[in-house]
């Protein structure tokens, strides 16, 4: 690849079930279009783990079929934003982690 970078691929099970030990405070997920095969990977044992997911979808029934699935394992939309066209990014939290315990509010 002229310029550009190697970057190795670790799929989802490995990365969080060798790679990665204890809780995750923040995991972005921007995979240009592959989110349909890798967020049904992640399981509610990874959501326990996982304090805030961001990540960034292409094409309404994408984000929707994503979204569902989140919301399944027990992640809770914390907000969402349009990105260019069909891009969206979206920030999804562990309700057993509110944002108070990494800021607090006075």
């Amino acid at each position: 690849m002229a310029g550009g970078w190697s970057v190795p691929l670790v799929p989802w099970r490995e990365l969080f079930g060798r790679v990665v030990a204890g809780p995750v405070d923040l995991v972005k997920i921007d995979i240009e279009g592959t989110e349909r095969k890798v967020v049904p990977q992640i399981t509610e044992a990874d959501r326990q783990r996982i304090r805030f997911l961001v990540i960034e979808t292409h094409g309404a029934d994408v984000r929707q079929q994503v979204g569902a699935h989140l919301q399944a394992i027990g992640f809770q939309q914390a907000t969402e934003t349009p990105g260019n066209g069909e891009t969206w990014l979206t920030l999804w939290q562990n309700p057993q982690a509110p944002l108070s315990s990494v800021f607090p509010i006075p």
